[in-house]
């Protein structure tokens, strides 16, 4: 009768224990594997959130047209205000007057869809919460 060692026997049952010259790796079974996915898919995806400066880098051509418009600076935050974004007028001024100066750089696609969305509710009556 051929004999077997005991790494030979774990191996060819099964056993979770490891041979003896197999390299020690983590092993994880299918049903863990699943549990992630079901809960990596219902994830509820992560909301971005960004500084004064750049949302007002991100709005800076709403709030230049609503400039243009006769809008004062006050009258923008107070909107802004009601929006529930909280910002100080100084605040809009300093990042507004930095952004125009900084005019030449390009608007990512993000940042032109945001400014697009928010021009429309601040400039829109009809749009509420």
């Amino acid at each position: 009768m051929e004999t077997q060692n005991l790494d030979e026997v774990n191996i060819l049952e099964g056993n979770p224990t490891q041979a003896k010259n197999q390299s020690k790796q983590t092993r994880f079974s299918k049903k863990k594997i699943e549990e992630l996915r079901s809960i990596f898919e219902k994830a509820p995806v992560v909301e971005d959130f960004y500084s004064a400066k750049e949302l007002v880098s991100m709005l800076a051509k709403p709030i230049a047209a609503m400039r243009e418009k006769g809008y004062s600076f006050e009258s923008i935050v107070e909107e802004m205000r009601q929006k529930g974004v909280d910002i100080s007028v100084s605040t809009l001024v300093a990042s507004f007057r930095s952004q125009k100066k900084a005019g030449t750089k390009k608007s990512s696609k993000k940042s032109l869809e945001v400014s697009e969305s928010m021009s429309e509710v601040m400039l829109d009556p009809e749009i509420v919460d």
